[in-house]
């Protein structure tokens, strides 16, 4: 049964129709090829119902003699926005090992070794248990502002579904240990590595359906190149393998397995790589770090949609009136959640210093791997700075410190949002109408304390902490 184009482009919302299943999975079929559309909880996080129902809607569509090839792709904004919660609380009680890990481990390996041909048409955030789904695929067809990452690396953990052995297999080891990192890659970046073979500005299940009927006519053996460089293989691990701390915290285990896996997928046959990067990937998940950190991640995607932050766009804009220093930490952060960043100071030597502090500290992310250089130029187009304080374009909120406070907040109306940034243990100036923000001495800021009479400065302040 042939299905209309109109259903090729990514939808919101449930699933529906005839083909629609209790198990979030809709198959529809268009000249022999079967295309899978899965829509899950929370920006379709591989949950374990969710693996659950593409492991089911895979082997019948594998099984059906009517199906020559596969295209796999998501309802909604994205493939998939993260990693499902699955550890629980911290807690004296040993953690056991999540049961999506191995559920979707085995789903990657069936695509993997399947002998119809499957396409994975991505958009939106590609992460986590979707990007292990991805790189299990046959090829991958990509809109262009996809977006692929395993942020595991935050969370003390490996990627998923043996993401780090075959990503090793595709791309080397260079680019894997890049990738399980934490970098996001965009999708023209991801393409000059070899993990996409198509980028497309039109939809990218059309693109997919076409490469999938041609893959069904010429079926070819699964190749490896990223093992066709050895040594190079060899000296990223080693230089890798170099980079950490000797000896080596228990908080950095993971980082050590990471490598070990990526190793495993030049140095042991593939089914013992993926057993041996199976097996780390659920050591990591036992670990009281990796609990501690879920539950972090946890609450601050909670405190994202709690009342009490104020619901502001992604491309706000904040007039910034900050030290070189405070800059530098906090800046970077707010240009990477979209927002528009005007700094402004009393004379021009400080303004200078104050942005050249908040360049130094974009190119330290690049060269740490946390960011890309094309986000990087990407965010530095967000950025302005204006000597004399102009307020007749009202900005969402302005931002300040000790320093600055009196020389800004005499000239704001009463009614504008003022957040005020205070290291811990400094009183500050008085300024009724502020909300305080008082961060925990880390780098970047996980946790800040926030003090306003005021309750909608306060959200504010809120959202504006979050986004840090």
């Amino acid at each position: 049964m042939n299905s209309p184009d109109r259903s090729l482009r990514p939808q919101a919302g449930p699933l529906s129709g005839d083909g629609a299943a209790e198990d979030y999975v809709q198959r529809h079929t268009q000249d022999g090829v079967a295309i899978l559309t899965f829509a899950g909880p929370e920006g379709n996080r591989f949950s374990p119902e969710l693996v659950t129902a593409l492991t089911r809607a895979v082997v019948a569509a594998l099984g059906d003699a009517g199906v020559r090839a596969l295209v796999l792709t998501a309802r909604g904004a994205d493939i998939c926005a993260g990693p499902h919660a699955d550890l629980p609380p911290p807690g004296p009680v040993a953690a056991e090992v999540p049961p999506v890990l191995p559920a979707l481990s085995a789903l990657c390996t069936r695509i993997e070794a399947a002998a119809k041909p499957t396409v994975a048409a991505l958009h939106g955030r590609v992460t986590s248990g979707g990007l292990a789904l991805a790189l299990a695929c046959t090829a991958r067809v990509a809109d262009r502002r996809a977006t692929l990452a395993f942020p595991e690396v935050r969370l003390g953990r490996l990627p998923p579904g043996n993401g780090a052995v075959r990503l090793a297999w595709l791309a080397g080891a260079e680019a894997a240990l890049k990738v399980c990192s934490g970098a996001s890659l965009n999708a023209a970046a991801a393409a000059g590595l070899g993990l996409l073979d198509r980028v497309t500005d039109g939809a990218p299940v059309t693109e997919a359906l076409t490469l999938a009927g041609t893959l069904s006519l010429s079926p070819a053996p699964r190749a490896a190149p990223g093992l066709a460089d050895g040594p190079a293989f060899r000296a990223a691990v080693t230089a890798a393998r170099h980079s950490l701390p000797s000896p080596l915290p228990q908080h950095r285990q993971a980082d050590l397995w990471r490598l070990e896996a990526i190793e495993a997928a030049q140095l042991l046959p593939p089914d013992q790589a993926l057993a041996f990067d199976q097996i780390r990937a659920e050591d990591a998940a036992r670990r009281p770090e990796a609990r501690a950190l879920a539950y972090l991640n946890g609450a601050a995607r909670r405190a994202l949609s709690a009342d009490d932050v104020a619901p502001l766009p992604a491309d706000i804009t904040i007039l910034a009136a900050l030290t070189p220093d405070r800059a530098a930490r906090l800046v970077p952060g707010l240009l990477r959640s979209g927002a528009l960043v005007t700094l402004t100071a009393p004379d021009r030597d400080t303004l200078a210093d104050t942005l050249e502090s908040v360049a130094e500290a974009q190119l330290a992310r690049v060269r740490a791997g946390s960011m890309t250089q094309d986000q990087s130029e990407q965010d530095w187009q967000r950025v302005a700075g204006r000597l004399h304080l102009d307020l007749s374009a009202r900005p969402t909120v302005v931002l300040t410190d000790s320093a600055h406070a009196a020389w800004i907040a005499a000239d704001l109306a009463a009614d504008q949002p003022l957040v005020l940034w205070l290291d811990p243990g400094e009183d500050g100036p008085d300024l009724p109408h502020a909300a305080r923000l008082i961060p925990a001495p880390t780098e970047p800021p996980r946790l800040c304390e926030l003090v306003a009479d005021d309750g909608a400065a306060a959200r504010i302040a809120a959202a504006l902490a979050l986004r840090l």
